[in-house]
């Protein structure tokens, strides 16, 4: 009798379990899930122009940045989802862009622990952000140009190009964009960004601190023009200094912490 009710109790429990993982990896049937998702449904209930010092859409499960561009929330949480993209210089025709999604008067934007392969805010496209956390992502491409901003944690991603003046060099000279203004940012932290290498940091003026532990990790090509050839060959090195190599070059003293 014991073993059929234990028998019992690890068929109701493996049941449980495996419900559990279909639905933290969304095999569940579209249709079974609910439209919106709660969080969001709750802030769409709320008039029109509410004003909201922080509002936060934890867990969601959201895959894109919703519409909040009817309301004012100064402080944005929208860590802990799925979100993969955010931002282009292009955008399909039709389509609102993802900036103009945000709330309006935003200072404050939190997007760490999403699967952010892209970034990119165009020219003065949230004039009033002061602050953004875009760590733990798949970021690779980061264009950051917001005049007011002076925090942005960008860590463990894989990054490899950071601007922070407009667009990227590609859209910059192929089509004649020119360069925005440089933000006023005071705090970076670029750390654990293995093919970092110290781009866009000459694109900062009045930078105070940087932290850049773990960065430019990866081998990368470096051309060699051999003394006795006058041709070049490439070289893979390595090379964990090079984003304190730029930092020196800076016209300015930053602190970097470790």
């Amino acid at each position: 009798m014991k073993k059929i009710v234990l028998f019992s109790v690890l068929i109701v429990l493996s049941g449980l379990l495996w419900s559990f993982v279909w639905y933290q990896n969304g095999w569940v049937d579209p249709e079974s899930k609910p439209s919106v998702h709660p969080k969001l449904e709750h802030l769409y209930r709320l008039p029109k122009d509410t004003v909201l010092d922080y509002y936060d859409l934890l867990y969601q499960r959201l895959t894109e940045v919703p519409d909040l561009s009817q309301y004012h929330i100064r402080h944005l949480n929208l860590s802990h989802n799925r979100i993969e993209y955010y931002g282009g210089t292009e955008w399909p025709w039709g389509r609102k862009k993802p900036w103009r999604k945000f709330p309006k008067g935003v200072e404050i934007i939190d997007l760490s622990h999403n699967r952010l392969r892209g970034l990119t805010f165009e020219n003065d496209s949230i004039p009033q952000l002061k602050a953004i956390n875009a760590s733990h992502n798949e970021l690779k491409e980061v264009v950051l140009n917001s005049p007011q901003l002076e925090y942005c944690n960008l860590s463990h991603n894989d990054i490899f190009s950071l601007s922070f003046r407009g667009v990227s060099s590609y859209y910059r000279y192929e089509k004649g964009i020119p360069r925005g203004k440089k933000p006023h940012l005071r705090h970076l932290d670029i750390s654990h960004n293995p093919s970092y290498v110290g781009e866009g940091l000459e694109e900062l003026s009045g930078l105070d601190t940087i932290s850049c532990s773990k960065c430019s990790t990866d081998s990368f090509i470096d051309f060699v023009t051999p003394e006795s050839d006058r041709g070049c060959k490439a070289v893979f090195c390595v090379d964990t200094l090079l984003v304190k190599k730029k930092i020196k070059q800076l016209r300015y003293k930053v602190k970097v912490i470790q």
